[in-house]
């Protein structure tokens, strides 16, 4: 399952500073660590790439351009989709819009499953196209990962070697063997004695 990170859900992921945590900073954390435990693929698109480069604050700039290299980059994707071409006109090159149009290219060409943004607008767009279900919020996407991936049952426990004369005989456990096999008691009382004569052994 493939994952599209917006710019709105890489920022608040890499805060360079206490400043730079956002509402939005323990959702996308979590997020992220739910992807990687389901080992689910996250990507960023190039055009995220250049908008985050377009930050005029240089020391956050360079070291978010470090931070994001731990993503994988979405390879060679579409610039655009006729399923987007019939429902949201070409904006003016090198704008926001034209990055959401680029976002939401990639998920109408199904190069991922879905793109996790916070922006408003990018999400109305996306209902414009009939995309509205694969692009997420991260609270939607933690929903998403959790009906995906369910919680695994607990581990059952260990088995104990021991003594058979350990067992209890009205241990709950005991009974679907009981009620399955006549004569259940009396090889469980045996295995019990001899259990005690093996202890008594030098």
């Amino acid at each position: 399952m493939k994952f599209l990170l917006d710019t709105n859900a890489i920022i608040p992921a890499e805060p360079t500073s206490a400043d730079d945590v956002e509402p939005t900073t323990p959702e996308v954390t979590e997020l992220l660590g739910r992807l990687q435990h389901a080992n689910f693929q996250v990507f960023i698109h190039p055009a995220s790439i250049g908008e985050l480069a377009g930050d005029r604050n240089r020391t956050r700039r360079d070291l978010r351009k470090l931070l994001v290299k731990k993503y994988a980059l979405l390879e060679a994707p579409p610039i655009s989709h006729p399923l987007l071409d019939e429902h949201i006109p070409y904006p003016t090159p090198d704008t926001h819009d034209a990055i959401d149009r680029q976002l939401l290219a990639a998920v109408a060409a199904d190069a991922v499953e879905y793109l996790v943004s916070s922006d408003q607008a990018l999400h109305r767009k996306a209902a414009r196209a009939g995309l509205q279900e694969r692009v997420v919020s991260p609270a939607d996407a933690l929903y998403v990962v959790g009906s995906l991936s369910p919680v695994r049952p607990p581990t059952p426990p260990h088995v104990v070697d021991g003594p058979a004369y350990q067992i209890h005989p009205n241990d709950p456990i005991l009974s679907s063997l009981r009620a399955d096999y006549t004569g259940f008691d009396d090889w469980l009382k045996r295995c019990r004695k001899a259990s005690v004569d093996t202890q008594k052994r030098p």
